[in-house]
């Protein structure tokens, strides 16, 4: 609605741009650092910002007094799924602060360098916005001085993710999750322990960090943080596989009575997750994930796959398997 608008004014009060009520401007600073602010209507005269209120023909006047621009968010700029709030350069280096309110860890911090200023890398993942804030300032600060960015209390327990030429690709808190994704179509989420700056636990297994680069490069898979976590029915998906019109999955629910399960989707059709089959143990959803895939692979009906034990059972009452 026009009266929801927010104006934005010269000292002679002419309109230099409007926006609607919880839009967002983009404060660029002398330095070449920017800033994207969400603003919330007030009255006709006034928006509050970061939790101040201003006056919106003397907040221009501000900004030019300090040497700052404020202009409309025209087109939001978004990296692996989180939106990028703060650019700083820093020598020859650019640091961003980006934010996704539904990822696990909200707040991410990457680098780039200033010849390609969007090829982020080297990602810092914080469930804080303060900390985010620290690493923005601690990497943007060292940066400037020309120095490494320095482990500390903050990051010490920090994963990180190497390419096979060792360039670090982002960081990882202790028990977070990648994705990693396969040549096959088939996709796995694998929960990560920290061990020491060198080594992680991946869903169990030690790997160093430049051994689990090499092994992801000959396989031709990639991996990547795991942003937005995917539920069906709560259980979290951990692996999925595309096979001829079909999609796989195989779910867990920590502290279900039965915690895991496999399910099945026509792509084609765009009916919802059916056919689920629920066990207690992961082995054996596994062994049925793996049976449902070669059945679409090769054009059978599926079957439930059934445990050992409970084929034991039936055959000790004298049940045909």
């Amino acid at each position: 609605m026009a009266d929801k608008e927010i104006r934005f004014t010269d000292i002679d009060n002419n309109t230099l741009f409007t926006i609607p009520d919880g839009g967002n401007v983009i404060v660029t600073h002398s330095s070449g650092e920017q800033h994207v602010m969400t603003c919330t209507y007030v009255d006709e005269n006034h928006f509050e910002t970061l939790g101040a209120r201003y006056r919106h023909d003397r907040y221009v006047a501000m900004l030019a007094d300090r040497g700052a621009t404020v202009a409309p968010e025209t087109v939001p700029k978004y990296n692996a799924g989180y939106r990028i709030v703060v650019r700083r350069p820093a020598n020859d280096l650019v640091i961003v602060l980006g934010n996704n309110p539904r990822a696990p860890t909200p707040w991410v911090t990457w680098q780039a360098s200033r010849d390609t200023p969007t090829d982020y890398y080297w990602g810092i993942y914080r469930a804080e916005r303060l900390d985010a804030v620290a690493d923005l300032d601690t990497r943007a600060r060292t940066a400037t001085k020309g120095s490494p960015y320095p482990a500390n209390k903050e990051n010490e327990k920090q994963i990180r993710f190497i390419d096979p030429h060792y360039k670090t690709l982002f960081m990882l808190p202790d028990g977070g999750n990648i994705v990693i994704a396969y040549p096959d179509s088939e996709e796995r989420v694998a929960e990560c322990k920290f061990l020491d700056e060198c080594h992680t636990a991946i869903d169990g297994e030690c790997y160093h960090i430049c051994q689990f680069a090499e092994i992801m490069q000959n396989v031709g898979a990639t991996y990547e943080p795991e942003i937005a976590p995917a539920y069906v029915d709560g259980y979290h998906v951990i692996k999925l596989r595309n096979e001829r019109d079909q999609t796989i999955f195989l779910g867990h629910m920590l502290g279900a009575e039965l915690p895991w399960v496999t399910w099945q989707q026509d792509m084609n059709a765009g009916v919802s997750i059916q056919g689920g089959h629920y066990y207690s143990k992961r082995y054996d959803a596994r062994k049925d994930y793996d049976q449902r895939t070669y059945a679409v692979r090769n054009g059978r009906p599926c079957v439930p796959y059934v445990p050992e034990a409970d084929r034991k059972k039936a055959r000790d009452m004298g049940v045909p398997s």
